[in-house]
């Protein structure tokens, strides 16, 4: 075999979930990657009526010009300080080419999404992992000493966070991104859509970034907007950061039926937010139901579209992971992740799908008890 590239052999890989549902089994509820799975049929029709023209025929547009001044209208923002990409993955793989040489820093704060490590460690940077004594609770104090000694080149962080769902205060950030400029402040907000009701909330660090040198803020259409599988997301940023990023950045990355999608899915954002209003009553009702039971040691109630389920000492996570999954229901086993050694994830999509996923959470508990 031909010699591997050096970084690539030290690559810490990404762990998949199962693809069941693209290899037949289809009856099943597939909780695991945090996809929401409701239709819009307008964005359906806008798809159906693109493919009929045949336009596909043709490279996509380059520019992405009328997603972005979309976005640009949607977000009050400059379009020149938008870049899209073919999902947020993409967006964080291209940064990090970007900006990050061999031996660079980069500060997580443990835990955090993993496949951000592949990219980090693909440039031969040093991926620092910051270990706080609670996961579920942030320490300021312990996150700002650290980034004091190590002084790193970049800093990464979801937000909310995936996979513990906490949300870092706006101000605390801010003083960060202030006081550490010579530091990349590469926020990824896959699942800011949950954690805030009013749309400027939401947009704090969107405004932020326009005329900060030194942040980049990261969305996706993967998760509220329900378009994981067209694979399209965008970064927003100051103008120079924007022009870097398109050095390298693939021109036709994204193909018109993804851009055309996500167009019509902003401009129909209240059907969104009325959605996004029904999943957070469906995860808190899950929330209550699920703390209640014996083998549940403690549930985290999120700011966003999954929770975190920790079950008790004497219950075995693997078994109870593989029982679900032999009952049609899929979740995301955290339990390999420093601190979180007892916890699967769920994602919660609505209220018919919390109460079949309770079900057989009952099945499993009557297992428990009747053992």
């Amino acid at each position: 075999m031909i010699e591997m590239n050096v970084n690539v052999r030290s690559i810490e890989p990404y762990k998949l979930v199962s693809q069941d549902i693209w290899r037949g089994k289809q009856n099943i509820i597939k909780a695991d990657w945090n996809e929401e799975f409701f239709r819009n049929k307008k964005v359906e029709k806008v798809i159906i009526n693109f493919v009929k023209k045949g336009l596909y025929s043709y490279y996509p547009d380059v520019e992405a010009k009328e997603l972005r001044e979309t976005l640009s209208e949607f977000h009050s923002i400059p379009i020149n300080n938008i870049s899209v990409f073919n999902g947020s993955d993409e967006a964080l793989d291209v940064i990090c080419r970007t900006f990050l040489n061999q031996g660079d820093k980069v500060v997580i704060r443990n835990p955090e999404y993993t496949n951000f490590y592949v990219f980090v460690q693909s440039m031969g940077a040093v991926l620092l992992k910051h270990f706080q004594k609670n996961p579920f609770v942030l320490s300021k104090n312990d996150f700002l000493e650290y980034l004091e000694r190590e002084k790193p080149k970049m800093v990464y962080l979801s937000n909310p966070n995936n996979p513990t769902g906490i949300l870092y205060p706006k101000e605390f950030l801010k003083s960060l991104i202030e006081n550490f400029k010579s530091t990349l402040f590469v926020i990824d907000e896959a699942y800011v859509h949950f954690a805030y009701e009013k749309i400027e909330d939401m947009d704090f660090f969107l405004k932020l970034s326009i005329n900060t040198s030194n942040l980049i803020v990261v969305r996706t259409f993967s998760k509220l907007f329900s378009l994981a599988g067209l694979r399209i997301g965008y970064i927003v940023s100051n103008e120079d950061i924007i022009k870097a990023l398109n050095l390298i950045k693939k021109p036709k990355n994204v193909t018109m039926v993804s851009q055309i999608a996500a167009r019509e899915a902003i401009r129909h954002w209240d059907f969104y937010n009325d959605k996004k209003i029904e999943i957070l009553k469906a995860k808190n009702y899950f929330c209550n139901k699920a703390a209640a039971l014996y083998f549940v040691k403690r549930v985290y109630n999120s700011n966003s579209n999954f929770v975190c389920v920790e079950v008790k000492e004497e219950i075995d996570i693997h078994k109870t992971i593989e029982f679900l999954k032999k009952e049609g229901v899929y979740v995301r086993d955290r339990s390999y992740i420093p601190q979180l050694d007892r916890i699967f994830r769920v994602t919660i999509t609505g209220f018919e799908q919390v109460e079949q996923i309770l079900n057989k959470f009952y099945k499993l508990e009557n297992r428990v008890l009747n053992k």
